[in-house]
């Protein structure tokens, strides 16, 4: 089976520390990481991803057997997700439902620090290079030795990148800290900032344009759905089975646990709590 060592370490954890035992309650956090590798090298789609998520189905279904078994469903409390989505791979896209207009599907962050470079020595006459935080999430900081950012330097890469094919639309770290800025789903690249710190720009790609300077392979960390969408799964003791289509994050585990547990939480919080029993 996919996971079968990891799981058999699980069991001897359990019963050794006799986890579920006692009257108290005990959390055990699991991250079956195995299908993050098949998936970036294969995509969502594929023949391997496939079977890699049976064969975990199959094994975490002994594993919770053996729960309920040892402790009963009435004193379990389980939560299933994950923690991102992933794009398909930008071939298969291609020869399926080619949403991106780059052809290959890649937009590659060494070439566009590079244009990007050229673009501000030609005007500015600036000596250093742009550079990013992580290729795949469109994370632009302008460095420029020994002198203070300027707003107008800023705009102008911005308006450069904006204009390069597979770019969708280009956020200043200026205007999602002034509160100015009227995009889709900014709060989300405002959580990715502290206060004066962070990208000096982030870009967004267009819908199923995948950041990467790969040849091969598919990753995530856009604002797009497909990389924010994950699956939200209660399961234990006072849970009616069921299914719900009402808005739910996965920043509401807590609060919902803490909830179930009869745990308070701080007033500011991220998260609300999830109505798991009518």
């Amino acid at each position: 089976m996919f996971f079968d060592f990891f799981l058999e370490v699980l069991f001897q954890l359990v019963e050794e520390e006799d986890l579920g035992q006692e009257g108290r309650t005990d959390l055990l956090a699991l991250s079956l990481s195995g299908t993050d590798l098949i998936g970036h090298a294969y995509g969502p789609y594929s023949h391997e991803s496939a079977d890699a998520l049976r064969m975990l189905d199959e094994d975490l279904g002994r594993f919770l057997d053996f729960l309920e078994a040892r402790v009963g469903r009435e004193h379990m409390l389980v939560v299933l997700t994950s923690d991102h989505g992933v794009l398909a791979l930008p071939e298969w896209l291609e020869a399926n439902s080619p949403p991106c207009p780059i052809p290959s599907g890649r937009l590659s962050p060494k070439r566009l620090g590079r244009g990007l470079a050229d673009h501000l020595n030609e005007r500015f006459g600036m000596g250093s290079s742009p550079r990013f935080l992580r290729n795949h999430m469109g994370f632009f900081f302008l460095p420029e030795a020994g002198k203070p950012q300027t707003h107008e330097r800023i705009r102008a890469a911005a308006d450069w990148l904006g204009a390069q094919p597979g770019v969708a639309r280009v956020i200043s770290r200026d205007e999602i800290e002034s509160g100015s800025s009227r995009v889709p789903l900014v709060n989300l690249h405002a959580q990715s900032l502290a206060p004066g710190l962070g990208p000096d720009l982030f870009v967004e790609t267009e819908y199923g344009c995948l950041f990467s300077d790969y040849p091969t392979g598919t990753s995530h960390g856009s604002s797009h759905d497909y990389d924010r969408r994950v699956p939200l799964v209660f399961f234990g003791g006072g849970i009616e089975p069921g299914e719900t289509w009402m808005a739910a994050k996965t920043v509401d585990i807590a609060p919902t646990l803490a909830w179930e547990l009869g745990l308070p939480t701080p007033g500011d919080l991220d998260g609300e709590i999830l109505p798991l029993a009518e």
